[in-house]
């Protein structure tokens, strides 16, 4: 994150739909045979996780991906 954007929490308050911070992991196979600009788009994502500032701050702005 841009050192202008100030805080992960003032980001994910701000610029975040909803104040929720979307990632999204992707499997190998996928980033090797899908367009890249399509992978969100036409929802090809491995798996999806959202979070919010308090969640966040809950886990001490730990995620853990299994």
């Amino acid at each position: 994150m841009p050192p202008a954007l100030g805080s992960w929490e003032e980001y994910i308050n701000k610029k975040c739909e909803d104040s929720t911070l979307t990632v999204f992991l992707f499997d190998t196979t996928l980033l090797t045979g899908v367009p890249r600009d399509s992978l969100v788009v036409q929802q090809r994502y491995t798996k999806k996780y959202e979070y919010k500032a308090k969640d966040l701050e809950k886990a001490s702005w730990r995620v853990v991906f299994n």
